[in-house]
């Protein structure tokens, strides 16, 4: 996939824009750690999607491939199909990958607060854990109906206990009872201004800020107690029970003085 324009000859989208500089800067200074594992873009035909990946294609310096065709109508050989594909660019070097076409995404942050919010309005439950909604309410014409699942009630469902999905982790030399402190300091505060996060990120993602607010005081659980950990704790069980790492090793947890989080 080649372009002779970058992302400067690309209208609007703005935000979009800025995130893919600093991932193509990210690139160029050999900074894969900040670098996410991908991109999904989404919306109508006709609104550029696939012009501005050619335009950040030329941008980043490094090739691009566009996977077409390896989908199968059999039973288990779009994967087999995938991981040849993959273990050939593994091969090759650096190398972005785009996939036109996506039968299916597992969304995380604002991506899946935003599809959360806009089938809120417009769907119904499925068979258990599922939410059925039209595609088109999601400005996608290339399927009649999203299936929508969420891991996190689904993990909820399958051990009854919470699903933790980000901790602040430090090397043993740097997690001081002061740098401990100023983590726990920055979370107070945080929590003591959710209103005005939420009006200030409104305008970035475009989302109201009440819908915002609601989401982080209901939804999120900003403490780390015993009943958290032990969601951790099985998770990298059954991580290591799957082969998926080498052992489930025991999580070294900083010391500090218990203090019930008040929203």
């Amino acid at each position: 996939m080649t372009s002779r324009v970058g992302l400067d000859a690309v209208a609007g989208h703005e935000g979009a824009k800025a995130l893919l500089r600093e991932t193509a800067r990210a690139l160029s200074q050999g900074r894969l750690d900040v670098v996410p594992m991908g991109y999904l873009i989404c919306g109508p035909v006709g609104t550029g999607k696939s012009f501005i990946v050619q335009c950040f294609a030329k941008d980043i310096g490094i090739p691009v491939v566009e996977l077409l065709n390896f989908r199968s109508k059999w039973q288990g050989q779009t994967e087999a199909n995938l991981e040849r594909v993959l273990a050939l660019l593994d091969a090759i070097g650096p190398v972005a990958v785009v996939v036109d076409e996506a039968d299916a995404a597992l969304l995380i942050g604002d991506p899946a607060l935003r599809i959360s919010l806009g089938i809120e309005k417009d769907s119904q439950i499925g068979a258990e854990g599922q939410t059925i909604c039209p595609a088109a309410t999601l400005g996608i014409t290339s399927s009649e109906m999203l299936y929508v699942y969420d891991v996190v009630s689904d993990w909820q469902s399958l051990t009854g206990l919470p699903a933790v999905l980000a901790v602040w982790a430090a090397r043993r030399d740097v997690a001081t009872p002061e740098v401990t402190a100023d983590f726990l300091a920055s979370r107070d505060f945080g929590l003591s201004h959710i209103a005005e996060i939420s009006y200030d990120a409104s305008f970035e993602l475009e989302l109201q800020a009440q819908a915002i607010e609601a989401y982080l005081r209901r939804n999120i659980d900003f403490s780390l107690d015993a009943e958290n950990r032990r969601g951790l704790d099985l998770y990298y069980q059954h991580a290591a029970r799957l082969g998926l790492i080498a052992a489930a090793k025991p999580i070294e947890w900083v010391e500090m003085k218990a203090v019930p989080v008040k929203l």
